[in-house]
């Protein structure tokens, strides 16, 4: 059979015949199609999405480093602080260190006794009576000494009198005070 023979309208039936079963074929192969575009609609969508939360991803991931030299930073301070102002008394050590400081200083320490422990909200107060002899320059020398501890020590209560102890021809001063030093209580803070 030769299409060229037909008449004009004999070949139009057979190509409208010839496109119904290509369409009525596509359909039944593929009977889903619109369902299947609002799938690849919603599919598309959530790659969007999924983009969208990727990129946000990588962006934390970049802010993460920053944060991680920020904890390192803050953590320093902290234990810089904590030199300061420890969470454990730790008197034993300071105890002897102040005493080693009254002998580089030519300071005689008659009297040490260790006094009350106060609690406030956050932390709580070590004190220590200490009772010494010595030259009024040898006195100011030992405070510039404990003002440059690591820890925080205060000196309260300062009595300053002329010795009349049968060394007063060497050691012309007699001073009573408190050397107050800190704790710091973290549990009360948290």
């Amino acid at each position: 059979m030769n299409l060229q023979n037909l008449p004009w309208w004999g070949r139009a039936i057979i190509f409208v015949g010839l496109a119904g079963v290509i369409v009525w074929l596509g359909y039944s192969t593929w009977p889903g199609f619109s369902v299947m575009q609002k799938q690849i609609a919603s599919s598309n969508e959530e790659l969007a999405g999924l983009k969208a939360e990727i990129q946000k991803g990588q962006g934390a991931i970049k802010r993460r480093a920053e944060l991680e030299a920020q904890i390192q930073i803050k953590e320093a301070e902290l234990a810089l602080l904590r030199r300061i102002l420890p969470t454990e008394p730790e008197t034993g050590d300071l105890v002897k260190w102040l005493k080693a400081q009254t002998d580089q200083v030519n300071l005689d320490l008659l009297n040490f006794t260790r006094g009350a422990v106060t609690a406030s909200e956050f932390y709580k107060e070590h004190s220590a009576t200490m009772e010494v002899t010595g030259e009024f320059h040898d006195l100011g020398e030992f405070f510039e000494r404990v003002s440059g501890h690591d820890r925080l020590v205060n000196i309260k209560n300062l009595s300053i009198t002329a010795n009349t102890g049968p060394d007063r021809f060497t050691r012309s001063i007699r001073a009573n005070f408190s050397a107050v030093t800190f704790v710091y209580q973290e549990e009360a803070a948290k």
